[in-house]
């Protein structure tokens, strides 16, 4: 006996495994590119990510706009040096991102886990809440 689905059932099911597919590949070959573009000193294609009116939300400081992410961007960058490794991820839904990534560096400390909260609209970056 074959049981049937309702349309709503077959469409979470689909959303579902889309998530679960989305969630198997490597952080670097989808999404945001920010962790990847600051790597490699290339501020201006990492701010390109961001909605004109985005956010980002940066060790209790807030930075509203493309000139303040600018900013931010490059102050971060100049401040120490450091290498990222992506630990970990998890794909809320279609507009919610977050990445887990393991920083070490120059920094006081030498080595933090941060957690990365990604919001977007569309292709772009919303807000950004980067957190231990």
């Amino acid at each position: 006996m074959t049981q049937r689905s309702n349309p709503q059932e077959r469409q979470e099911n689909s959303r579902d495994r889309d998530l679960h597919r989305l969630s198997r590949r490597p952080v670097a070959s989808r999404g945001p590119g920010l962790p990847r573009c600051s790597r490699k000193q290339r501020h201006a294609e990492a701010v390109s990510h961001f909605a004109p009116d985005a956010v980002v939300v940066d060790d209790g400081k807030s930075y509203e706009g493309i000139e303040a992410i600018q900013s931010w961007i490059e102050n971060s960058a100049s401040e120490y040096t450091w290498t990222n490794t992506p630990i970990g991820q998890q794909i809320t839904d279609a507009e919610t991102v977050t990445v887990r990534v393991r920083v070490d560096g120059t920094f006081p400390g030498g080595t933090v886990v941060l957690r990365y909260q990604f919001e977007l609209a569309g292709s772009t970056i919303r807000r950004l809440a980067i957190a231990v």
